[in-house]
């Protein structure tokens, strides 16, 4: 089974306790009974000291975890495909690693408090030097406990019955019994245009709850055999146990993550023990279970095909393909935005719908192209739709595809219903809603073409937002003929290019990329997307070296944004004198605030510089014993320093205190000082 680093150092500190335990057994076989205690405590206070040990030679800069990150990923993804057993075995072991750490953790603390006891009786000395390690290790403790339990909510929404909704119902018990699955406990329609299963549990001692979640658009245009054979692809998931599996992850992702977040305030100790656990065994399971989520997707499709029929099956998934890439299309190529009406519509779902079937009948051809195109990557979590396809047998896609909506008259009551919902939540807030939209057609009125260029980008991504995306491209090409360099507009450009399946796009958003690494996180993204769309595998392996540049690059822009090292340069405050002065009395406002000093880091991968804000908070010491030494009123202050509208990096001087004297070093640094 493949370990990380990390959990190789915990296995060796599982085995120094487990010694420690052998040690004192053979200590009391010996006689020497007195003095159990006492190496017990030692020896989990140096089991203590390997974990942070283990902890600092762990931590790895942003850029090279995502590297190992990545590469771990990768390999589970081959694992997954090539050795499936081995593969559920280590994620099998991994689900249980969290409880493990757990219980080692409990028992490590609790032995080191009765340690630190043992020793104080054996030396006659007062241990009162060992107070801030022992309020740190009852904050590990609290931290894990408070972690621990999960509430849980009943499944609530738009419920269907058989008294409600007979039809759908039976419809839905027919696959059920063909599948022989489990009763389900609740149905529930929304928005949307596919289909789900999940398993919630109500609390300890009580059942799970099975519910299933039906698309209200999937509802309206697919018949009952098509329907039917959806259900059975997600009664799949239930009785191969996929949603008990994939439950059972997202309660464990949600109990570490609520340790990260309990652990702002914990000082030192909690956050060495627990932080780089944490946020490693949450990277690991999200792997695993995107890792694992492809093979679940096929298995059930094959079980739809068993049990409805491959050509039934493909035709429906098809049908559900074409709504979504509708739902996915920009406004220009949808002709559809709700913003365009003066007040919320009564009648949202038809509306929309409506204007499906209408481009349906126009363009379903190229959509059932573009859709046979697709191919998806290694992180995805459903393969494509071609590729599931190929899985149950299916590799000719000439049959039929015909929509008519539903002329059921429960459904159309749900319809009527979900509307009426709709319109209540959103008539009040409509406002809001179209806002952009409103601002957009503001500023289109009476503009003229500038010689500023940041004025004219501003135009053409309003009409970007009316969708008038032909007039864009004319405003986005005059800026580019004055200046061929200007990044925003070569990045719109390319946008828009490849929205329309347009490979002209890819060259315009790399060379934005190129003058301006602000676009390269979405520059990244958006190129990915249109190559997988469109199956251009060749291209993107011709693009894997220079995207790997760039994703460096920006990595190293992220690094250096987010954190600091101790050979930083720093240089005096980029700031005006009032902003300066109002920075200062803003933040002597605080009460907690007692120490300030401010400079400027220069950033190699920006344009822009990063304003340090270094801070010393005032420390209770009863506070200090329990959760350690930390910055207050954080939210406060970055209250205050949004007010600069700059790029700023906020050091708590609390615990990075070795940057002080670097800074206090810097011309004019020092803010506040009482």
């Amino acid at each position: 089974m493949r370990r990380s680093l990390f959990d190789k150092y915990i296995c060796i500190v599982a085995g120094w306790l487990g010694f420690s335990f052998v040690i004192g057994f053979i200590m009391m076989l010996t006689g020497d009974v007195k003095e159990i205690p006492l190496t017990l405590g030692v020896m989990s206070i140096i089991g203590f000291a390997f974990m942070f040990f283990f902890g600092f030679i762990y931590s790895k800069s942003p850029e090279d975890q995502q590297q190992l990150d990545a590469d771990y990923y990768i390999s589970l993804v081959t694992l997954s495909k090539d050795n499936p057993k081995q593969f559920n075995k280590e994620y099998k072991g991994l689900i249980g690693h969290g409880t493990r750490y757990i219980v080692l953790l409990f028992i490590l603390v609790i032995l080191s408090l009765e340690g630190i006891i043992a020793i104080g009786v054996a030396s006659g000395n007062n241990m009162g030097a060992f107070g801030i390690l022992g309020a740190g290790l009852v904050g590990v403790l609290y931290t894990i406990i408070r972690s621990l339990y999960i509430k849980s909510f009943p499944i609530e929404g738009y419920e269907i019955t058989a008294k409600s909704s007979p039809e759908i119902i039976k419809t839905i018990e027919e696959a059920r019994v063909k599948t022989n699955s489990p009763t389900l406990d609740k149905i529930i329609v929304g928005d949307g245009a596919n289909c789900g299963v999940t398993k919630n549990p109500l609390g300890f001692g009580s059942k799970s709850e099975n519910a299933l979640f039906i698309g209200l658009y999937f509802l309206m245009l697919l018949t009952p055999e098509e329907l039917e054979s959806i259900y059975i692809h997600e009664f799949a998931h239930i009785y191969r146990k996929d949603t008990h599996i994939s439950n059972k992850i997202n309660r464990i992702i949600t109990r570490w993550s609520n340790v990260l977040a309990n652990l702002q305030n914990r000082g030192f100790i909690a956050n060495t023990l627990l932080k780089g656990f944490a946020e490693n065994y949450i990277t690991k399971m999200q792997f695993y279970f995107a890792a694992d989520s492809k093979s679940k997707e096929v298995s059930a499709d094959k079980e739809a095909a068993k049990f409805s029929s491959k050509e039934i099956y493909a035709k429906a998934t098809m049908k559900i393909e074409l709504i979504e890439y509708y739902f996915n299309l920009p406004a220009e190529k949808s002709s559809f935005d709700l913003r365009t009406f003066d007040t919320a519509p009564t009648n949202a779902h038809d509306l929309l719908i409506d204007s499906f079937l209408k481009q349906l009948e126009l363009n379903k051809d190229d959509w059932k192209t573009q859709i046979l195109k697709r191919i998806s990557n290694k992180a995805d979590t459903h393969p494509s739709y071609k590729e599931r396809m190929a899985e149950i047998g299916v590799d000719s896609f000439d049959f039929e595809v015909s929509f008519a909506k539903s002329n059921l008259p429960e459904i159309r009551k749900i319809v009527d219903d979900l509307n009426a919902e709709w319109h209540k939540n959103m008539a009040a807030s409509w406002e809001d809603y179209t806002t952009d939209y409103k601002k957009s057609q503001e500023l289109i009125r009476g503009f003229e073409i500038s010689e500023d260029n940041d004025k004219n980008a501003e135009y053409a991504m309003a009409l970007e937002e009316l969708a008038k995306t032909e007039e864009a491209l004319k405003i986005y090409e005059n800026i580019l003929e004055k200046n061929s360099q200007y990044a925003p507009a070569l990045f719109r450009s390319g946008m828009i290019y490849l929205n329309r399946e347009d490979e002209k796009g890819l060259e315009f958003v790399k060379l934005a990329m190129e003058q301006d690494n602000d676009f390269i996180d979405a520059g990244l993204q958006i190129i990915a997307a249109f190559l997988d769309r469109n199956g251009l595998k060749d291209k993107k392996e011709e693009l894997k070296e220079w995207a790997s540049e760039q994703s460096d690059i920006y990595n190293k822009k992220t690094d250096e944004a987010e954190n600091l090292y101790t050979n930083e340069v720093f240089a005096e405050a980029c700031i005006s004198n009032e902003q300066r002065q109002k920075l200062k009395e803003d933040l002597e406002n605080i009460p907690t605030v007692k120490t300030v000093f401010i400079a400027t880091k220069k950033l190699k991968y920006s344009k822009h510089d990063l304003l340090v804000v270094g801070i010393v908070s005032k420390q209770k010491t009863l506070k200090l014993l329990s959760k350690g030494s930390h910055l207050e009123n954080t939210d406060e202050i970055w209250e205050v320093l949004n007010t600069l509208e700059t790029p700023c990096f906020l050091l708590d001087l609390n615990t990075n205190a070795h940057f002080t004297k670097q800074l206090s070093l810097v011309n004019n640094s020092e803010l506040i000082r009482r």
